[in-house]
């Protein structure tokens, strides 16, 4: 009973830890997805490749200087990163607000990047921290949903804030500046993190990153997360942007059916993550590759028999709303897809060195802004020159490197899992013969006496 009763304990009060960054990455979440869904119309003025290379902005500031947002997060602790973020991201979003030039909204989003990165590395780093790994998946899973919630609800803020404000569109960024804002008062005086010496090293090493890079685990789950966040990308720029250009819906149908898919994969998110606590999670992202391919084969069967989809856009969605065994078959996978982040992110915190976790979450983040200056920019081109169809050859490749990727990944974390349970199994017989001599000798010396 006092251990049930100290485990219970102990889930509670990093529960309760954790609360505080739910809350403050909720709020965060939300004001990214709200400029995500009036950008494109503030911007309709932009061609397709324009504003795939503007979008790009912000994972290119991202990539550049996530690597030493995790140095200084390993070497100074976790939260002082993490407001830094929140404040660089709340200063971004009003930003956009006082220009519609390019190039100043350019640099503008290369600052909303640096604090992204930022908040991302140290809320990964502090999560890890906190959670044991029996729990860590859950919890993971956890905190992708409220991530979800929080892009979900800045969509359909945003769509209703574009209707309301047409005309005034500056004004929701200056709101999504307060919701920021509001998440980084409340981070400042509500999140803890652990002691700072049992969590960060005291001198950084070229040697302390490249540790990072050697590790072949967490290597091997690097293609397959470039890849998703490829599709991503590509789909977070072009999915308002052509919902509103191409296929003429308003601004809030956009953001209502970007919550709807929000809302439908977070609630598959905390049992996915607490299904790969229990049986393992390679076997859980494969659920998710399997439903990322269902659903890219069934949406390239949507378009390539729908008539005329290519000149009239608007007939996908007809088409869609008349065939229900399609509209079921995507809402199966779309929920099997919602598997592969909580055990691919679970299994990373897993791989990282307790010390090195601030560096090893920043090599994810860079190949979530790796992934997402690579997919808008070829969607963009993609879209320009061939039209739908480069968009399902696009999605196509995707889905095939997504399939081969993870076959690699499987069959090595097969081959070193055999290896340690082979080992294990053989220190476990080598202490059993150990134990039987030595009882052996305790009954040949009781003899002789």
């Amino acid at each position: 009973m006092p251990g049930i009763m100290e485990r219970v304990f102990h889930v509670s009060s990093y529960t309760r830890l954790l609360s505080a960054l739910y809350l403050a990455t909720f709020l965060i979440r939300m004001s990214f997805g709200l400029i995500l869904i009036t950008l494109p119309v503030y911007l309709i003025h932009l061609e397709a490749s324009q504003y795939g290379l503007l979008a790009a902005a912000a994972p290119v500031a991202e990539l550049f200087t996530v690597l030493l947002m995790g140095t200084i997060t390993d070497r100074y602790g976790r939260k002082m990163p993490l407001l830094l973020g929140l404040m660089a991201a709340a200063l971004s979003l009003s930003g956009i607000a006082l220009t519609r030039d390019i190039y100043l909204l350019f640099a503008v989003n290369c600052l909303h990047g640096v604090g992204s990165g930022a908040i991302l590395v140290s809320s990964l780093a502090l999560l890890a921290d906190y959670v044991p790994k029996e729990h860590r998946g859950r919890e993971i899973g956890m905190f992708d949903g409220v991530n979800l919630a929080g892009w979900g609800a800045g969509f359909l803020l945003g769509g209703v804030l574009s209707q309301a404000l047409e005309g005034h569109l500056a004004w929701t960024f200056v709101i999504a500046g307060y919701i920021a804002i509001g998440g980084f008062i409340y981070g400042r005086f509500n999140i803890t993190e652990p002691t700072k010496r049992s969590y960060t090293i005291k001198n950084i090493s070229g040697r302390h990153i490249l540790a990072v890079f050697k590790q072949r685990g967490i290597m091997l789950l690097i293609a397959p997360w470039l890849v998703i966040y490829v599709l991503i990308g590509a789909m977070l720029a072009f999915a308002p942007f052509s919902g509103t250009k191409e296929y003429g819906l308003a601004a809030w149908q956009v953001g209502a059916g970007l919550f709807g898919g929000c809302i439908f994969i977070m609630l598959t998110q905390r049992f996915y993550g607490a299904l790969s606590d229990r049986i393992g999670r390679t076997k859980v992202m494969a659920i998710g590759v399997t439903g990322l391919i269902g659903a890219l084969v069934l949406f390239s069967y949507l378009y390539l028999t729908t008539p005329d989809a290519e000149d009239h856009p608007g007939k996908l969605i007809t088409s869609l709303t008349h065939n229900i065994p399609l509209m079921a078959g995507i809402g199966v996978f779309g929920m099997m897809l919602g598997a592969f982040a909580p055990a691919a992110l679970a299994s990373l915190a897993d791989e990282a060195h307790q010390k090195r976790r601030g560096v090893t979450m920043s090599l994810y983040s860079m190949v979530i802004a790796l992934g997402q200056i690579i997919g808008p920019i070829i969607a963009g081109f993609a879209i320009d020159i061939y039209g739908g169809i480069g968009m399902v050859v696009f999605l196509s490749i995707c889905g095939a490197l997504m399939v081969v990727f993870l076959g690699i990944r499987g069959m090595s974390h097969g081959i070193i899992q055999g290896i340690w349970e082979e080992d294990r199994h053989k220190k476990g017989e080598s202490a059993k013969q150990a134990s039987s001599g030595a009882h052996a000798g305790k009954r040949k010396g009781k003899a002789l006496r």
